[in-house]
């Protein structure tokens, strides 16, 4: 069957805003995301298709149509994911959402947001596109593996307003439909950055038990643990994670030093370290004070096998 007649067949069949569909139209793709995503535009109809990646053999399908868009596409860049921009997206559902995203460049963004109460701030990539007066967005973080997609329509209020889907696990579910909102963040000046940054200048030590360890791949049990980090003022850092492993009768010690570069994100709430010749890691900051400082962090785990790369999101209280 060709791809016109496929498309007509699909537009025969929609009953309302949604269909499932497995004869794919190929026209006017716009690729986002990874390579097991996908959206495509059938200008056409204004039909979007969502391509959702569900498990290693299966995907999702969804069509809905374009929503009419009031949006003026050369009069809402404050309000755009741009290169710079530090923006604030909101999603209702039964709970509310909310997701700082700090655009970095054409690609990189960094998302701060909270998972199962913990807050984070991690990189992941973004992407946008018009389709008309409609503009389409998505981004993708690396840590938790998500990608959504945001259709975006009106503005109100010094905000775009939109929505996104919902999916659900089961294949031939109806996704939900959810309000999304989209506005620019107001954030600190540089005075405002320089007395947060004059207040985390100095040595820091934990005192919890914040090291991640993973005893079902170890076999053993992490003692003695230590997480220490010196902010200087030359913007250099030098961060030292040690303990002793306890396995078969035998003691393990095992320290892992990481010195790089630090600096406050324009937003205040986060701190950026990174390290030569590495990608950057981030430091969310739940509480500063002269002689407190509280983050979260994913954390890689502390490991005698030196390639066992795995992270976990870390509260660590920090005190001088």
């Amino acid at each position: 069957m060709s791809d016109s007649n496929g498309s007509a067949r699909l537009l025969r069949d929609i009953r309302s805003q949604f269909i499932e569909a497995r004869n794919l139209p190929n026209d006017n793709k716009l690729i986002f995301g990874r390579d097991t995503s996908r959206i495509d535009v059938l200008n056409s109809s204004r039909l979007l298709l969502i391509e959702q990646f569900t498990d290693s053999i299966r995907y999702e399908n969804h069509f809905h149509r374009l929503p009419n868009s009031d949006l003026n596409k050369g009069g809402v860049n404050s309000m755009s994911p741009l290169p710079g921009a530090h923006l604030q997206l909101n999603v209702t559902d039964t709970l509310s959402h909310s997701y700082q995203l700090d655009i970095m460049d054409e690609r990189k963004v960094v998302v701060t947001a909270a998972k199962s109460g913990k807050p984070f701030t991690t990189i992941g990539t973004w992407h946008s596109r018009w389709v008309g007066n409609t503009l389409l967005f998505s981004f993708f973080d690396n840590h938790f593996d998500q990608m959504q997609l945001y259709t975006f329509y009106k503005e109100s209020a010094n905000a775009l307003i939109g929505s996104t889907f919902k999916h659900t696990e089961a294949l031939k579910a109806e996704p939900s439909k959810l309000l999304a909102t989209l506005n620019r963040l107001d954030v600190p000046d540089s005075s405002q950055i320089a007395v947060l940054r004059d207040g985390i200048i100095g040595s820091w030590a934990a005192i919890n038990d914040p090291l991640f360890y993973d005893p079902a791949i170890e076999f053993g049990f992490l003692s003695y643990q230590s997480f220490e980090i010196t902010f200087s003022t030359d913007s250099s850092f030098a961060m030292t994670k040690s303990g002793t492993i306890l396995k078969h009768g035998d003691s393990i010690p095992l320290e892992e030093i990481t010195r790089g570069k630090w600096e406050v994100s324009p937003t205040g709430n986060y701190l950026i370290l990174t390290p030569p010749n590495a990608n950057p890691f981030y430091f969310f900051i739940e509480k500063a004070g002269p002689r407190q400082l509280d983050i979260y962090y994913f954390m890689k785990t502390l490991s005698e096998f030196p390639n066992y790369n795995v992270f976990e999101n870390r509260r660590v209280e920090l005190r001088r």
